[in-house]
């Protein structure tokens, strides 16, 4: 089993890397995009809680009672002798309103002393529902739509740091490829002047050349021997800023893929380019959720409106007198119209500074606006001179491979000497440098101009 993964690595780091390749790579392990989708889910909480906002409260309790004993004084303490009342009614000749008589002293004999007893054990059961309608339309409506707006610019500002990130790994692995360029380039160079140097030496033995010819060819072998540890680290530098960037283990150079071929022309729509562009929109969705804190803020500002429903089970209950003995039941509904004008000082105060944030996040979309047309105009141009750079290295190549042939005959018919053979070695070594830089950097402005665009380099 280890054999095999060993293999499969061992395979997989001998695979040409391309840019997207390496571009997808620092993708998956960015650091900034796993913090902007780190936001993007703290924003999504944000707007559940704003959507809790919207429900009704509701409340459920029990509640259990244990009262001391109380000793309560009589309803009704009338003081009156009901046996001599009732002796002086016996008298009475009528006999209707002796009857009658007789009877309302026997209600008052038994409301005499009498006491309400209070329980020494008492429970009840609440649940109510309260629904704040002015807060939900004024303030909780609100408050979601800018969570909601939180959320989208979230999500775009993953997009926009998927792109930049995206971007940056195209760059480095273009100064990458432009490092082994140079570096085999410059091991040409040693290698040549080496031969060069052989040559000489070779010529000095037969009394063809002079020895100060000679140490002209040892002086160019050296200069190209400092050149190449300078490029070498080059190419060290590089391989670690893409090995770091696209989380690619090891260490020393990576394989790559030849150079793409020419990218294709792109229309530089600097207006398209501000529709288009993630970070641009993002700022937006955030100017868009601001202006909706403001109003939520505003909402407090106005009376708050609230409509209320209760049942309320208990024994004993103390909307019934006198409380019966047992559980009884009643239900309540409640309409509420309040205002602070604390709370609306507040609440106005607040909206203000809501709305001086919202102005000053609609200034920063202008500015943002305003230098996305420059990018775009400036990567325009950088891509058109790019292009025409290329062009005029193409040429150079040739006018120096054309020189250098010349001079190399010449010298060897004895019509030049060594420090003309030396030089036109050099710029012919320079041209093909030359050459190679144009080409990377027309695709290192081309990513540019596409990213200015507002698209990501990952889907071309």
């Amino acid at each position: 089993m280890n054999l095999l993964a060993t293999y499969i690595a061992t395979s997989l780091a001998s695979v040409p890397w391309t840019a997207e390749r390496v571009a997808e790579k620092a993708v998956e392990r960015s650091p900034e995009i796993m913090a902007a989708a780190a936001e993007r889910r703290s924003a999504g909480a944000s707007t559940e809680a704003a959507e809790s906002l919207l429900l009704p409260r509701v409340q459920l309790s029990a509640r259990y009672t244990r009262l001391s004993r109380i000793e309560n004084d009589p309803l009704v303490a009338l003081g009156v002798d009901f046996d001599a009342a009732r002796a002086n009614v016996a008298g009475i000749g009528d006999v209707n309103t002796r009857d009658a008589l007789k009877q309302q002293i026997g209600i008052l004999e038994g409301l005499d002393g009498v006491t309400i007893g209070v329980p020494t054990d008492q429970y009840s059961l609440n649940a109510s529902v309260t629904l704040p309608i002015s807060q939900v339309l004024f303030e909780a409506l609100p408050a979601l739509q800018a969570a909601k707006r939180g959320e989208q610019a979230s999500d775009l500002e993953i997009a926009a740091a998927r792109h930049a990130v995206a971007l940056g790994a195209v760059e480095a692995y273009y100064q990458h490829f432009l490092a082994q360029r140079a570096l085999r380039i410059a091991e040409l160079s040693v290698a040549s002047a080496t031969t060069a140097e052989a040559q000489a030496r070779s010529r000095v033995a037969e009394g063809l050349s002079t020895e100060a010819d000679l140490l002209r060819f040892v002086a160019r072998r050296a200069e190209a021997s400092r050149l190449l540890a300078a490029r070498q680290a080059d190419v060290d530098r590089s391989a670690a800023a893409v090995r770091v960037l696209a989380g690619i283990g090891g260490a020393g150079p990576l394989p790559l893929a030849p150079l793409p071929t020419v990218p294709r022309e792109m229309a530089a729509s600097a207006e398209e380019a501000i529709q288009r562009r993630p970070e641009l929109r993002a700022l937006r969705k955030v100017l868009a959720s601001q202006r909706a804190r403001a109003r939520a803020f505003e909402g407090g500002v106005l009376p708050q409106l609230s409509a209320s429903f209760e049942v309320i089970s208990a024994d004993p209950n103390p909307n019934f007198v006198p409380p019966p003995d047992g559980f009884d039941t009643n239900w309540q509904a409640t309409a509420l119209l309040s205002w602070s004008p604390d709370g609306a000082w507040r609440a106005s105060r607040n909206g203000t500074a809501a709305w001086r944030e919202a102005d000053a996040l609609a200034a920063r979309v202008e500015a943002l606006e305003d230098a996305v047309r420059i990018e775009v105009a400036s990567e325009a141009a950088g891509m058109r001179a790019a292009q025409a750079r290329v062009l005029a290295a193409e040429e150079g190549v040739e006018a120096a491979r054309e020189g250098w042939a010349s001079i190399s005959r010449g010298f060897e018919l004895g019509v030049f000497d060594a420090t003309d053979l030396i030089e036109a070695q050099l710029e012919l070594e320079r041209a093909r440098l030359a050459r190679i830089d144009a080409r990377v950097a027309r695709r290192i402005s081309a990513a540019r101009l596409w990213t200015a665009l507002g698209h990501s380099v990952l889907n071309p």
